[in-house]
C-alpha cells in the first residue's frame, strides 16, 4: 500500500502540472463546452497513458518557469516530465481501473483583482489497482490569460505557490477541501 501511495502521489504530482489550454476571451456558458472537452482529452490520453497531447497543451510560462528554477533547458523539462510520467504508471497493473471526476456544476466562478476570469472546480479521482483503493477530491483551476484557458490540478501548497509565481493575482484561490483516502475495495462489497 505505502508503494501504491507514492506512485500515485509522484503520478498525481507529474499530472498535476500537466495544463490543458483553449482558446476564449472570458468565462461564459460557451466555454463550459470546451473545459468540458479539454478535460475529456486529458482523462482519454490517460487511459491511454499517451502524455504527449497532454504536455503539448501546456503553456510555455510553465515550461520557462520549471527552466528557469531548476536551470535545465525547456527541452530538458519536457522531456523529464513525460518520462517521470510514464515511469510512474509503468509500474501499475494492466488491471489498474480509475475515474476522473471534473464538477464543472458546482465550481466556483471568479475573477482576479486585475480583472482575470478564473473557476475552481472540484475534482474526484478514484484509482483501483493491485487489490488497493484510494479516492482523491481536490482541486482544478481554469484560468484566463492572453486569450486561452488554461487547466491545472491543484494538490498541495507547492502547486499554490507555482500558479502565484506565475500568476500573482492568482495567489488566494478559495479552494474546496481536499481528501485523500485509501481504501480496500474488497471491503466495500462486504
Amino acid at each position: 500500500m505505502n508503494t501504491l501511495f507514492k506512485s500515485l502521489s509522484i503520478a498525481l504530482l507529474s499530472i498535476s502540472t500537466m495544463l490543458a489550454s483553449m482558446s476564449a476571451t472570458a468565462y461564459d456558458p460557451q466555454d463550459r463546452a470546451i473545459i468540458e472537452d479539454k478535460v475529456q482529452l486529458i482523462v482519454d490520453s490517460m487511459e491511454r497513458m499517451d502524455f504527449a497531447p497532454i504536455f503539448a497543451m501546456m503553456p510555455s510560462k510553465v515550461y520557462d518557469y520549471f527552466a528557469e528554477s531548476t536551470g535545465m533547458s525547456v527541452d530538458d523539462i519536457k522531456q523529464l516530465m513525460m518520462a517521470q510520467s510514464q515511469q510512474v504508471f509503468a509500474g501499475m497493473s494492466e488491471d489498474m481501473v480509475f475515474t476522473y471526476l471534473v464538477d464543472l456544476d458546482n465550481a466556483k466562478v471568479r475573477q482576479s483583482e486585475i480583472g482575470r476570469d478564473y473557476l475552481i472546480i472540484p475534482t474526484k479521482l478514484d484509482m483501483m489497482n493491485d487489490g488497493m483503493g484510494i479516492v482523491m477530491q481536490g482541486n482544478m483551476v481554469a484560468f484566463e490569460d492572453d486569450g486561452k484557458w488554461f487547466l491545472m490540478r491543484i494538490a498541495n501548497q507547492q502547486h499554490l505557490d507555482i500558479i502565484a509565481d506565475i500568476y500573482p493575482d492568482l495567489y488566494d484561490l478559495e479552494l474546496f477541501e481536499a481528501t485523500t483516502n485509501v481504501y480496500d475495495p474488497e471491503e466495500m462489497t462486504e
